[in-house]
C-alpha cells in the first residue's frame, strides 16, 4: 500500500483565483460540503451548526440533529451508509443516511476539529486538529502526533493519507504505522484549506488562505 518517496513526486500548477470564479452562495448557507459515491446526495454544514443532506435531483432537504458547534467538515463512508460531521468545538456526530439518526453518541475528540475523512475501504475514518486521530467507530486505533495544527485531510484511492497544516505544509502518510513518506514542507506559504486526490491517484489538489490552489500531478499512479 505505501509508496516510497519517490512515487510521491509531482509537477506543479498554480491557480488564481480569476480562474476559478463561480456562483456564490450566502454565506451561511454552507461552510463545508461533501458528495455521497454514487453522486445522489449531497451534505452540507454551516455556521448556523445545522448538517443538511439534499437529493441532487429534487433538491429536496434533510436537516440532521445533533450538532453542537459550527460544523468544519462532512463525510460519506464510501458506501454512503453513514456521514461524519466535525465541528469547532472539538465535537464528532455520525449519523445512519438511510434512517438520518444519529449514530451513538457525539464524541469530544480534540478542543476544534478542522477536518474529517474516510479511508478508501471504510474500514476507519480519521479527523484533524491539533492531533490527527484514526477511528474505528466510536475507538480510537491510532493518534499521529504533532507539533503543528493539521487544517485539512484526505486520502489517495491507494490508501495514502494526505494532510495539510497551518504553517503551509504537504505531507503525506502510511496511516497505519503513522510514518511520513513524503513532505512538501514548501507547499503553501499560508495555512493550507483543503486538500483532495483525483480520483485517477494521479493528481492532487492544495489550496490556502490567499485565494490561491496549487495543482500537482504525481508522477506515477500508486
Amino acid at each position: 500500500m505505501t509508496p516510497d518517496a519517490e512515487e510521491s513526486r509531482w509537477v506543479h500548477r498554480e491557480i488564481t483565483r480569476a480562474e476559478t470564479k463561480g456562483k456564490e452562495i450566502p454565506q451561511d448557507a454552507a461552510r463545508t460540503v461533501a458528495f455521497s459515491k454514487d453522486g445522489k446526495t449531497i451534505a452540507t454544514g454551516d455556521d448556523l451548526k445545522k448538517v443538511r443532506l439534499w437529493n441532487v435531483f429534487t433538491h429536496g432537504e434533510v436537516v440532521l440533529t445533533g450538532t453542537p458547534g459550527r460544523v468544519t467538515s462532512v463525510a460519506f463512508s464510501p458506501d454512503g451508509s453513514t456521514l461524519l460531521a466535525a465541528d469547532d468545538e472539538g465535537f464528532l456526530m455520525r449519523w445512519d443516511t438511510g434512517s438520518h439518526r444519529p449514530i451513538g453518541e457525539k464524541i469530544q475528540v480534540d478542543t476544534y476539529l478542522n477536518a474529517v475523512a474516510w479511508s478508501p475501504d471504510g474500514t476507519f475514518f480519521v479527523t484533524a486538529g491539533d492531533h490527527i486521530r484514526l477511528w474505528n467507530g466510536a475507538t480510537m486505533i491510532k493518534e499521529i502526533p504533532r507539533t503543528v495544527v493539521t487544517t485539512a485531510v484526505a486520502f489517495t484511492p491507494k490508501g495514502v493519507l494526505v494532510t495539510g497544516d497551518d504553517i503551509g505544509s504537504v505531507l503525506f502518510w502510511d496511516p497505519r504505522t503513522g510514518k511520513t513518506i513524503y513532505e512538501n514542507s514548501a507547499e503553501h506559504d499560508q495555512p493550507v484549506l483543503t486538500v483532495a486526490v483525483a480520483p485517477n491517484n494521479r493528481t492532487l489538489s492544495t489550496a490556502n488562505t490567499y485565494d490561491t490552489i496549487h495543482l500537482r500531478r504525481l508522477r506515477d499512479s500508486s
